[in-house]
């Protein structure tokens, strides 16, 4: 609409030639008529030598329309993926419109004023190649930083280079193509350069989806990308033998559908603005909720549960921040103390805790003495506890879980150990846990106790596949991503696709795949039902 708006104006206020114009002083007027008067006898150029192919050869077109192709790709990059990269910082929406206006507000003041001593100077070279020495370097700086200040201040210089080069380089341009070959030749430097608002969005799309970040797809043009850490080659993390970022794999890698609401019900979330807690080994970079949902899009899940991961201790801070941000689509499980208040309880409840996690075997967690104190003050709201252990010691506190006042949940298939597995003391004691009705078993973290490992971690998922043979209505799955203990280097890091594919030969009918990715999740962690259990209910009724 502005732009029609603008248009009417235009064509009402605007001259149609320089002798016309009333805001030019009368030798202005005269100068440029005779410009004009003099490209118009040169126009025999054009007869001579034509528009077409022959303007493909002049290497001065070729290289204007380069530099107009880079300087508008950079332009969209700002446009296109700026917002989504904020937003994957967790901010709200108004924050995200605030700050993505920043460059652009920048580099509005930057055009006029660089323009201006750029006409001063009456130097087109160095105007057009400072800005964009500047926003190649403000770009390339923002790679190696997972500030959020400090990449919108490299941003907001990147903008500044991005739009002062606009004025001068039209200007190099136009006076670089002069005679008859000016027309022809300007014509084509702009078709060429705007198809870069056609490519860069395109190429930008799939560089985001072969490296798996939104941050690394602005890099296309020739003057660098937008912020965020570049992945290492092959999506692989910086000091890690990493994970393969989900959104490197097509989704047509996925050989079957989850079905419509479906929950992985065990996932954790990193933030670098909070701090992690000193006694923490397991402390992943860079895993933020922008790369999660790459892996959630890829498998085609709509929902989950954020697990408070040991890194930060008893601080909920940034498990919080999180279910926030998710609203109705995501549950929590939060690490309480004795010293947690009520009204600290009654927070979490609101924002979707649904449950507390004991995990003995890591550095920084709540004591397994005061088990049955606070299954007592969760009771009330609902919530449940999830235990985080071998299965020896969930043997050990059988007699201790069966007495609690709230259901349990047992982490990543009991973890028996191998090579016993199936034949282990322990597998009896959690199935007598299950059969008693109030124990649910999350089908997670298949690879971390596997001695065979990839590609089908065959020992341990045995185990999964007697859980799901035996006890379907209590089973839950959930990928673990981003599998901390495995970027510690503790086994080897698992690709997310392969277990999700494994869910589906474990589960082959579409009914256990429901149960297990939606029935299940929506009865024990309270998410709003689907479409097919209000049919379901209905039909009951």
């Amino acid at each position: 609409m502005p732009a029609v708006l603008l248009g009417v104006f235009a064509l009402y206020y605007l001259e149609d030639r320089p002798a016309q114009s009333r805001w030019l002083s009368p030798r202005e007027r005269q100068i440029l008529q005779a410009r004009l008067d003099r490209e118009n006898v040169q126009g025999a150029y054009v007869s001579r030598h034509g528009l077409g192919l022959g303007l493909l050869a002049d290497r001065r077109v070729l290289f204007y329309a380069l530099l107009y192709f880079t300087t508008t790709a950079s332009s969209v990059g700002l446009s296109f993926w700026l917002p989504q990269i904020i937003k994957g910082f967790g901010v709200s929406n108004l924050v995200v419109g605030l700050l993505t206006a920043i460059p652009f507000a920048l580099g509005c003041l930057a055009m006029v004023a660089w323009g201006y001593l750029s006409d001063r100077q009456l130097e087109r070279r160095w105007f057009t190649a400072i800005p964009c020495f500047l926003a190649a370097g403000a770009m390339a700086s923002c790679i190696f930083s997972d500030s959020l200040v400090a990449q919108m201040t490299m941003v907001a210089v990147a903008g500044i280079g991005i739009y002062a080069v606009k004025g001068p380089s039209l200007s190099l341009m136009t006076e670089g193509l002069s005679g008859g070959v000016s027309v022809g030749g300007l014509a084509l430097v702009s078709s060429l350069g705007n198809l870069s608002g056609f490519v860069a969005p395109f190429v930008m799309g799939w560089i985001k989806n072969y490296t798996g970040s939104h941050v690394y797809a602005p890099c296309v043009p020739l003057r660098g990308g937008l912020p965020g850490r570049a992945p290492c080659a092959h999506g692989r993390c910086a000091g890690h033998e990493g994970p393969r970022e989900m959104s490197v794999v097509q989704r047509s890698d996925v050989n079957w559908r989850a079905p419509s609401g479906s929950v992985d019900c065990h996932i954790h979330l990193y933030d670098d603005r909070f701090a992690a807690d000193p006694r923490a080994k397991l402390q992943p970079q860079g895993m933020t909720l922008e790369r999660y949902r790459h892996v959630q899009e890829a498998l085609g899940l709509e929902r989950c549960v954020v697990v408070q991961p040991s890194t930060y201790g008893f601080d909920n801070a940034c498990l919080l921040h999180h279910l926030d941000l998710l609203g109705s689509s995501a549950r929590g499980v939060a690490v309480i103390t004795e010293h947690t208040s009520q009204r600290e309880l009654v927070r979490m409840h609101d924002l979707g805790v649904r449950a507390i996690r004991f995990s003995p075997a890591r550095e920084v967690d709540t004591s397994i003495d005061s088990l049955e104190a606070l299954a007592r003050r969760i009771e009330p709201f609902g919530w449940h506890v999830q235990l985080n252990a071998r299965g020896p010691f969930v043997a050990e506190l059988a007699h201790r879980l069966l007495a609690l006042p709230v259901p349990v949940v047992i982490d990543h298939m009991g973890r028996l150990p191998q090579p016993a597995g199936l034949t282990d003391s322990s597998w009896n004691d959690l199935r007598r846990l299950v059969d008693a009705g109030k124990t649910w078993i999350k089908l997670s973290g298949v690879y971390l106790d596997s001695r065979e490992g990839p590609e089908f971690y065959s020992d341990t998922a045995a185990i999964a596949q007697a859980w799901i043979a035996t006890a379907p209505e209590r089973l839950l799955w959930g990928t673990d991503w981003p599998h901390p203990a495995a970027l510690a280097g503790e086994m080897p890091v698992p690709d997310d696709v392969a277990l999700f594919n494994m869910l589906g030969a474990w589960a082959p009918s579409d009914d256990l795949r429901w149960r297990i990715l939606v029935e299940n999740p929506c009865k024990l962690y309270g998410f709003p039902a689907t479409a097919r259990q209000i049919d379901q209910t209905d039909a009951a009724s």
